[in-house]
């Protein structure tokens, strides 16, 4: 995950969160991950794996991949 990427991800989780209505605290405890990792994903600092997305997904009654949407559109290789 680039960058920007990275960055476009945590604003799309702050945004859901955020529409959610959920603190940093919230969203950790309901997920079932630690508040620093919320921390990271939200700074851009840390990649998310498939399973985290997962668990945030539920925590907010969104689809995981929901958090993914509009990044790497640029970046995607030929299948």
């Amino acid at each position: 995950m680039s960058k920007d990427t990275a960055a476009g991800f945590a604003d799309n989780l702050k945004r859901a969160r955020a529409q959610s209505g959920l603190s940093q605290t919230q969203l950790a405890k309901a997920a079932g991950i630690s508040h620093s990792e919320i921390c990271r994903l939200e700074a851009g600092t840390r990649e998310p794996r498939l399973g985290t997305l997962i668990k945030l997904g539920g925590a907010m009654g969104i689809d995981g991949a929901d958090l993914l949407e509009g990044l790497g559109s640029d970046n995607h290789e030929p299948k």
